[in-house]
Parts: C-alpha cells; structure tokens; sequence
C-alpha cells in the first residue's frame, strides 16, 4: 500500500515486531499531530465498503474499540487481550476470517463488536442522492443495533440487524433515504448494540433528495440537562419561533420547550432549551407537530415521542452512601486494598492539593450530615469540602481528621453541610 508521501506499507505482516514498527511509522508520516485519518480506500456508491477497511489513523480518531489496549499491572492479574481476532490489520478493532460467499466479501469480517464502538470510511459521491444503505452482517444472538454518521451528525435512524443463527450465517438488510452530499466524507458505522459480525455496507439505489420526505433522524440532551439537540435529514432554511410546536416530556412529564435555535455550525439541528432540565437515567420523549420548521419549502414531517438519548452523567441522588473509589475525578489520590468490613477498596497516599470529584443530585437544599469512613496514622490530616456546578467550587468548611492509630484502622467521623437544591 503506498501513502501520498511515497512511503511504502505492506499489506501483510511478517510478525508482531513488523506491526509494531508500521504502526508508529503510519502515525509519523501521515500526521504529525495524530489527529487526521487516511483513507485505506476511498469509496463510492454502489460499491461494498469493507467493514475491515476503515480510516487509517489513531484510536477514537479513526475508529473507537473497546479494547484496543493490553493493560497489565505489576501487581500482578490475568492479561486481558486487546484484540479478539489477530487478522488483517493490527490496530485494535477485531477482525476475523469470513466465509460469506457474496461477491463483496473480502475474507474478513468485523467481530467481537462492544456498545458503542464505531469505524469511520472514507466515501466519495458524484452528486448529492438519497440512497438505500444495505448492511451484510451476521448474528448468532440478539443482533446488533447500528446508525450511520456522516461528518458527525447522524445521517440515519438506529438499525436493527437480523439474527441470521450463525457467527458465520450471513444475510442482508436495508435502510431507505438516507441522504449523502456530493464531496468527498467521512462515514461512521456506528455500533449502538453489539451482537452481529460486520461485513460490508453500500449505497445504491440513489434517487433525488426532493422525493424524500423531510423528517426526524435522531434526538439527544445535552450532559448538564438543559438542552435537546434534534437532527433531522435535510438542511433547515425556515424556522418560526413556536417552541409550543414542540414537546417533551421525561419519565411521561412536561418540561416544556422555552425556545428553538438553529445550530450555527449545522443547520440539519435544531437546539430546544428545556424550561425543565432533563435529570440522569429520565426516560426522555420528543413529539413535534406544526409547521415552524421548513426546509426548501418543505414542512418537517410530524412525529411522535421520539426517543431522546439522555447524555447525563451519572449522579448519586442525596442521601445515600458514596464509596470513595465512586469519584467522577481524581486527582492525585491511588487505590488499594481495604481491610475494613466489606472490603473492596480505599482511596490514600493524598498529598496537599490533591482532590476527588462526585457528582450529586440534591433534590432539596437543607443541612446534611456528611459521614465519613477514614483511617490515618496522622494527626494533621485535613480536608476540604467545596460544593459547585463543575466550573467554580465555593468552600464548604473544613474537616480535620485525628489519627485511628493505622492506616488500616477504621472509624466514623460526621460533619454536617449546608446542600443547595439540583446538580
């Protein structure tokens, strides 16, 4: 395989020592900042787009894989593989031998998929179309869930895969109107639910973008709550400020649409402001119905309680028990193990300035009682408690710790704190 800088990549690998050494050279000749990808083909429509010929580039850049890592402490503990399949290439994405007897198939597959992994193409299109997208996979248990991402917004709905009774048992399926742009793009595969082998996908069939209705595509929150941010499959050139056209509702109540913007960086989303933040884990629903949104004369077509991604972060709702390994950020702070009743683990070997972040819901602001579990040798051993919404922290009080006579030997210690209402 040659690169547009006349270095040569072969296209097969004699040893785990030669892919190594191509690796590290890819990322210094193509990029010297390891935030670009190449393309190991480009591709157009009505050709199979191999599942294993992904970009060439950086983890999470090119593609993003569960396990694309080998991590093994000192300690000690089992290796855990990187990668599943040890075939074709030698990044971390699984791939395997395939026996598909379609004409696209290459001799390998995508295997050993996880939620959330994605793989990004390089496809090039003559003119702007409306294409049917067909996915080859197969499937021996509940298949996969997938969506497309052109540029990185959502080009399509999710996707079921079928169950086909077989790893190796392979059987295609079809997603309409799914719109790609002249130019040359950058096209994700994204698994929303693992469970199929992964093939190839292709856009054929391509018809004019005017026949296809305007309409929902996807739908998700923003991580503090406040925001939903609706794609829909076409650029909107109209929109009416009528909040009212919309709705939403979280665990089946109201919290109403105060107003809708265009996004100034994409005009394919919408952004509502919620009168009524979305809260963690909130079963959120989107309904629209009016004509305030237009595309090129076109209404966006009605739809009802549409499901919304809730991106929010997981929080502890007050009171409960925190175990301190639970922090959303440390700084500075190592684990080990604990001796205390119930084991588990313990945060230690502070040094000043070093801290953990939590992250809480208060559903109602009082005075609460902070308990503490600690163990210390010391007797100067303190800390602070500063309360904020992530970007400033005002201190709360301080805690001073007197030693327990070991860094093993566990005691109680309560201080109470005043607790404002929300995140």
């Amino acid at each position: 395989m040659d690169d547009r800088n006349g270095y040569r990549l072969p296209t097969t690998y004699a040893s785990y020592q030669t892919l190594e050494c191509v690796t590290i050279a890819a990322v210094s000749v193509y990029d010297n900042n390891g935030f670009e990808t190449l393309p190991v083909k480009i591709y157009h429509p009505g050709e199979p787009v191999h599942a294993v010929n992904y970009d060439m580039g950086r983890s999470s850049i090119a593609y993003w894989d569960a396990d694309s890592a080998n991590y093994y402490l000192s300690t000690g503990g089992d290796r855990v593989n990187w990668n599943q399949g040890w075939e074709y290439r030698n990044d971390g994405v699984d791939i395997e031998k395939c026996t598909d007897v379609n004409a696209g198939n290459i001799g390998y597959n995508v295997a050993y998929t996880s939620d959330g992994e994605w793989m990004q193409y390089t496809i090039q299109a003559d003119t702007t179309a409306a294409y049917t997208v067909t996915y080859r996979s197969a499937s021996s248990a509940t298949p996969s869930v997938v969506h497309l991402q052109i540029d990185g917004t959502d080009a399509g709905s999710l996707h079921t895969l079928p169950y086909t009774g077989g790893w190796q048992t392979w059987s295609s399926s079809s997603q309409n109107n799914i719109i790609l742009p002249a130019g040359t793009h950058k096209v994700r595969l994204v698994i929303d639910r693992a469970g199929s082998n992964l093939s190839f996908f292709s856009f054929t069939n391509p018809v004019s973008v005017n026949t296809v209705p305007f309409e929902f595509v996807s739908a998700c929150t923003s991580t503090d709550g406040n925001l939903i941010y609706l794609t829909v499959n076409k650029g909107v050139t109209e929109l009416n400020q009528q909040p009212g056209d919309f709705q939403v509702t979280a665990n089946a109540i109201s919290l109403g649409v105060s107003s809708v913007t265009i996004d100034p960086e994409n005009n394919r989303k919408l952004i509502l402001a919620l009168n009524v933040p979305v809260r963690f884990q909130q079963v959120v629903k989107l309904s629209y119905s009016g004509t305030s949104v237009v595309s090129d004369g076109d209404f966006l077509t009605p739809f009802t309680e549409k499901d919304v991604k809730n991106n929010l972060l997981p929080r502890f709702t007050i009171p409960c028990l925190i175990q301190a390994e639970e922090f959303y950020v440390n700084n500075g702070f190592q684990l080990e193990n604990c001796s205390d009743t119930g084991g588990g683990q313990n945060i230690g070997f502070a040094n000043p300035g070093d801290y953990l972040d939590y992250l809480i819901y208060v559903p109602e602001a009082g005075e609460y009682k902070l308990d503490f579990r600690y163990a210390t040798q010391s007797t100067t051993g303190r800390i602070e408690v500063r309360i904020g919404d992530g970007s400033e922290f005002v201190n709360h009080g301080s805690v001073y710790f007197p030693s327990t006579g070991g860094w093993q030997v566990w005691k109680n210690l309560s201080v109470n704190v005043n607790l404002p209402q929300g995140n």
